[in-house]
């Protein structure tokens, strides 16, 4: 006779190795208002039809600042446009999908946090 016991998996969640500022060419640090950054990591894919989904800075006065253009939308990168007008300050990023796993997309927002936090750097 087997004994069987449910075991709960850990809940799948976007997350953020790395945050590529492509106008200063430097990781982890800076974002350059108007530029372009790249996020690696895994599970970052947008269901780009649901206006909930989305790569956002978080700012203290902004408040959630969600990046408009996406350039780039795959499940291990994403590349995105930062507003040129986006105010100087210190911001954490965020990526917020409802993913698609299995072929379906999952009805529950997933929302995974850099580790670090990055800073407007304006030419």
């Amino acid at each position: 006779m087997c004994d069987f016991a449910k075991v709960q998996t850990a809940d799948p969640l976007p997350y953020i190795l790395e945050v590529r500022d492509l106008v200063s060419n430097t990781a982890n640090e800076q974002i350059t208002p108007g530029g372009v950054i790249q996020l690696l990591g895994g599970r970052l894919k947008l269901a780009a039809a649901n206006p909930d989904n989305g790569i956002f800075l978080m700012g203290e006065q902004a408040g959630a600042v969600k990046l408009p253009v996406v350039v780039e939308n795959k499940p291990s990168r994403l590349i995105a446009m930062i507003p040129a007008d986006l105010p100087e300050g210190t911001y954490p990023i965020e990526v917020r999908t409802t993913m698609t796993v299995s072929g379906k997309e999952v009805k529950t927002l997933k929302t995974g946090r850099f580790n670090r936090e990055l800073v407007t750097v304006h030419d």
